[in-house]
Formats: C-alpha cells, sequence, structure tokens
C-alpha cells in the first residue's frame, strides 16, 4: 500500500517535472518566433531605407518627394499613413509634401500646418526629440495638431521625427 502511494507520488511528480517542462519549452519557441519576427522587421527596415537612399530625389530640396517614399514609411512603421512635411522658408509653415494612406495607397499633397496655430507642436519640433504619443488630443503638444489634422483623419496615435540638418529644423 506504501509502496503503491509512493510510485503514484514519484509519477505525480515527474508528470509535473514534465508539464513544466513542456511549458518552457512551448515559451522558448515563442520567444524565437518573435526573435525571427523582429528580425525580418529589421531586414525588411534596412533594406527599404538603402533602397530609398538610393533615390537622389530625395536629398534634392526642389524636386518633389517620390511617393515610394512615403509608401516604404508606411510599410516599414506599419503605419495607417506615413506623412512627410517641410519646414518654409518663412520657419512658420509646414507644408505637406506627401501623406500616403496605406490601405488605399492614396496620395494627399499641398496641405500646411502653420506655427500661429500650433505653437507648442512647433515648439516640440524644434527640440529635434523624436515625439511618439500614443493619444494625440490628450497631450499638451500634440492636441492642437490633433484637433486640425489628425482627428479628421480618424487618427489618434503618432510617432514624429523631426528633420534636422546641422541643428536647424527642416521638416
Amino acid at each position: 500500500n506504501e509502496a503503491a502511494l509512493f510510485s503514484a507520488g514519484v509519477v505525480a511528480l515527474a508528470l509535473l517535472f514534465a508539464l513544466l517542462l513542456v511549458r518552457q519549452g512551448l515559451a522558448a519557441d515563442r520567444a524565437a518566433r518573435a526573435l525571427l519576427a523582429q528580425q525580418a522587421s529589421i531586414a525588411a527596415q534596412s533594406a527599404a531605407f538603402e533602397e530609398l537612399a538610393g533615390s537622389a530625389a530625395l536629398f534634392d530640396p526642389r524636386a518633389p518627394l517620390p511617393p515610394e517614399f512615403t509608401e516604404r514609411l508606411c510599410a516599414v512603421a506599419e503605419g495607417s499613413r506615413a506623412v512627410v512635411w517641410r519646414l518654409a522658408a518663412d520657419r512658420r509653415t509646414l507644408a505637406l509634401e506627401d501623406a500616403c494612406e496605406a490601405e488605399r495607397r492614396g496620395h494627399t499633397r499641398d496641405a500646411a500646418l502653420l506655427r500661429e496655430e500650433m505653437p507648442a507642436f512647433f515648439r516640440r519640433l524644434g527640440t529635434g526629440q523624436p515625439l511618439f504619443v500614443a493619444d494625440a488630443a490628450q497631450d499638451r503638444t500634440t492636441a492642437e495638431l490633433h484637433r486640425i489634422w489628425l482627428s479628421p483623419l480618424g487618427s489618434r496615435s503618432l510617432a514624429a521625427m523631426p528633420i534636422l540638418r546641422g541643428g536647424d529644423l527642416l521638416g
């Protein structure tokens, strides 16, 4: 009787250890899949940026921005849209170079954001630091941008990467 109980205990412990080992193996598989997906994403981003860097038109302020640029930005960022703004010579206006809607692959041009309408956002861009906001309506630096630009498009979150040259904001 004691031997049977002892055997049952040993079997239960072996079963518990086997379950823990399976659980650990599944967690390791999930982590490996996530790492592979991240590596694939980084490789895709690198390839996209390498392809874009080869386009001389990207670096010529007199040339229109090729639509492939914002399309690639959408794909790389996995966002619903990508928008490129260029700071006008008056330093008071961000002029829309190109906006790409990922779902429709449609493009928009010729809009403007005015410093007077969103001074906090312009000040924030002037720092040169990237801006990641989950709810632009609730953030004091992006609330005006949300009201004027993001809300009509049905967007709430924002990732903005100021483009600087020699410390000066370009877009």
